[in-house]
């Protein structure tokens, strides 16, 4: 067990954001903390990954094989992920850039249904393409809002066709990530191609200090 005091979470955003640039060292952050937002503590009731397990239950429900989550950290979403199938087929992989998390999130939770892997989503991964039916992205895409659209393009190509890319975003107002990216820019992004339909839009808090969103777009062309 690490026995270093949590830390606050600029603490950690140091090894992402310094000097007004994005490092995102987050094997560096995830050697030096146990979990650096509280993230597998809270994850029970994260509220925005409550209401897209929501959602998603009734749009794919039984019909789910692969499901993809991109930033997966330890794992802490696998098991919600997972239920939004009854189909005992259905495959979990998650990944992250991080090999210390990857290999945590193995110890912790890989078993016959779930996998953990290194991976990189803004480099192409020939393993997964056309061969996903649900790609998770929860509180991670910002951090690679330089080159969303590589990381796009990434994801429309893994999904199969009538598939579904399903994200969660915070955002506050003086975010770093707003000059390269914001949800609504994103939203605007995934649906200027049309290659993919709105299933489901959620924004909470919009006027205030911090938004979040939960977005869930399916794959038509």
């Amino acid at each position: 067990m690490n026995d270093k005091i949590q830390p606050k979470s600029h603490d950690c955003n140091e090894f992402i954001i310094r000097d007004n640039q994005f490092i995102r060292d987050f094997e560096g952050m995830y050697r030096e903390f146990e979990d650096p937002w509280n993230q597998a503590k809270k994850s029970e009731e994260d509220l925005l990954n409550q209401l897209a397990i929501f959602f998603l239950r009734r749009v794919i429900g039984f019909d789910c094989h692969r499901i993809l989550d991109i930033g997966c950290a330890d794992g802490y979403f696998a098991k919600s992920l997972l239920s939004i199938t009854s189909n005992p087929a259905t495959k979990y992989i998650g990944t992250d850039i991080s090999a210390t998390v990857i290999e945590r999130a193995n110890k912790k939770y890989s078993n016959e249904q779930t996998n953990f892997i290194v991976d990189d989503i803004r480099n192409f991964n020939p393993e997964f393409k056309n061969n996903v039916d649900l790609i998770y992205c929860a509180k991670t895409i910002y951090y690679v809002s330089p080159e969303i659209d590589v990381v796009m393009n990434n994801i429309y190509n893994y999904l199969k066709i009538n598939s579904y890319f399903c994200f969660n975003y915070n955002q506050r107002e003086k975010s770093f990530s707003n000059q390269f990216l914001t949800y609504l820019k994103l939203r605007d992004k995934i649906l200027e191609s049309s290659n993919f339909k709105e299933v489901a839009f959620l924004e909470m808090n919009r006027f205030s200090s911090e938004t979040e969103v939960v977005g869930i777009f399916q794959k038509v062309k």
